[in-house]
């Protein structure tokens, strides 16, 4: 009985640990296309090239969209550390 509570709890850990790995590596994927973003921006600029303004409205709402979704997976991880040092199951962190 002992152990199989111990290894449901090593499951929800396992699991706890994958799904944070996930969403970091989300995170880290959404920070570096949204550089890539502004890059292109900033380049443009520097090089003296006007962007149509079709082409930059689009560019700044995938910045703006990027910004939201890169806020929302912080605020999950947050979560779920803050789950993990709380000892919450993952189906309590979702």
């Amino acid at each position: 009985m002992k152990r199989a509570a111990q290894s449901k709890q090593t499951e929800a850990a396992k699991r706890m640990l994958e799904l944070r790995k996930g969403k970091q590596d989300l995170l880290d994927k959404q920070l570096v296309e949204q550089k890539k973003l502004i890059t292109k921006i900033e380049s443009k600029k520097e090089a003296g090239e006007e962007m149509k303004p079709e082409e930059k409205a689009l560019i700044m709402k995938l910045i703006k969209s990027l910004g939201e979704s890169i806020m929302k997976t912080k605020d999950d991880l947050q979560k779920m550390i803050h789950a993990s040092t709380n000892k919450l199951s993952p189906a309590e962190v979702i």
